[in-house]
């Protein structure tokens, strides 16, 4: 294999690669764009008893589990 067909093989090979990576780069930001993230309605804080909720959202699911501000995780199961 001549030279200049080996760094013509190198040039394709590296376009092909930065293209795919382009490619791979936009579909990865287009799946996070259109992910939500799970939420439960609670704010949680650090605490020397545990976790800590320090803010419950009216209405979230946390709200509907009877989850109060102040309220501290023990044990999750």
């Amino acid at each position: 294999m001549s030279s200049s067909l080996r760094l013509r093989l190198g040039q394709v090979s590296l376009a092909l690669l930065t293209l795919a990576a382009f490619i791979f780069g936009i579909l990865n930001f287009a799946q996070r764009s259109s992910f939500v993230t799970p939420e439960d309605g609670v704010s949680w804080e650090d605490s020397s008893g545990g976790v800590r909720a320090f803010l419950v959202a009216a209405g979230s699911p946390a709200d509907t589990a009877g989850i109060k501000t102040g309220d501290i995780v023990k044990v999750i199961k």
